[in-house]
C-alpha cells in the first residue's frame, strides 16, 4: 500500500470515528443528561416558588381572590411539570439506583405536596386558617425533605 493510499485511508477512519463517537455523545446527551438536569431544574423552580408565595401560602385570605388563583395554578403546573419532567428521563431506576437523581417515591410525595398546596390556597373560613396553615407547614416540609431542599 503506498503512502498516498494510508494517509486517505487514515483520514477516513478518523473522521468516521470522529463523527462515530459525537453522534454517540449528542445521544447520551440528548437522552440521558439534558431530562436529568431538566429535572434538576423543576427541583429548583420549585424551592424558588416555595419561597417567593410561602406569605401566601402560610397566610391564608391575604391575597386578592385572582392572585390566589393565579399562585395556586402556577403551583399546580409546577407539580405537573415535575411529574413530565420525570417520564422524560430513561433508565430513569437505573439512574435512581446509582443515586443520580431524586427517587421516584420522593417525586411522587412532592406531587401529590403541590397539588395539595395548590388546592389551599383559596378564600378560607376564619375557623379554618389555622389548620390550613399547619396542613401547610406540613406541606412545604414534605417538599423540603423528599426533594432534599433547604430554605
Amino acid at each position: 500500500m503506498s503512502n498516498w493510499h494510508q494517509i486517505i485511508l487514515t483520514s477516513i477512519i478518523t473522521i468516521i470515528g470522529g463523527v462515530s463517537i459525537f453522534c454517540l455523545g449528542q445521544i447520551i446527551l440528548k437522552f440521558f443528561i439534558e431530562p436529568i438536569q431538566d429535572l434538576d431544574q423543576c427541583r429548583g423552580k420549585t424551592c424558588d416558588i416555595l419561597i417567593f408565595h410561602r406569605n401566601i401560602y402560610l397566610n391564608p385570605n391575604s391575597a386578592s381572590e385572582d392572585k390566589m388563583k393565579e399562585i395556586s395554578k402556577e403551583i399546580r403546573g409546577l407539580a405537573v411539570m415535575l411529574l413530565a419532567k420525570k417520564s422524560m428521563i430513561r433508565g430513569y431506576n437505573f439512574f435512581e439506583k446509582i443515586n443520580m437523581i431524586t427517587t421516584q417515591e420522593n417525586i411522587l410525595i412532592t406531587h401529590r405536596n403541590l397539588i395539595g398546596l395548590s388546592n389551599s390556597i383559596h378564600k378560607i373560613e376564619p375557623i379554618n386558617v389555622q389548620r390550613t396553615i399547619k396542613e401547610n407547614k406540613k406541606r412545604e416540609k414534605n417538599i423540603k425533605i423528599s426533594l432534599n431542599i433547604d430554605f
